[in-house]
């Protein structure tokens, strides 16, 4: 289960960096919730706890980017 909570805390922290967005802004969209999930299944399922820019989910990719407030 601790495994788990660390691909959760990992996901949150890779959408983080890529929209700016703080814990609470994340929470408060639910399609940003379930780009965490799947980033989480993701992890878990791959037993990484990092992402691959060049291989990210599709839907997590546009939902990431919808959100985006760190244009650099």
């Amino acid at each position: 289960m601790k495994f788990a909570q660390t691909c959760l805390d990992a996901a949150k922290s890779f959408i983080r960096g890529q929209t700016g967005l703080d814990d609470e802004q994340i929470d408060a969209y639910e399609d940003i919730t379930i780009a965490v999930l799947v980033l989480t299944q993701d992890m878990y399922d791959n037993r990484r706890l990092y992402v691959e820019k060049s291989n990210v989910n599709k839907v997590v990719d546009s939902i990431i980017y919808q959100y985006a407030e760190n244009w650099l």
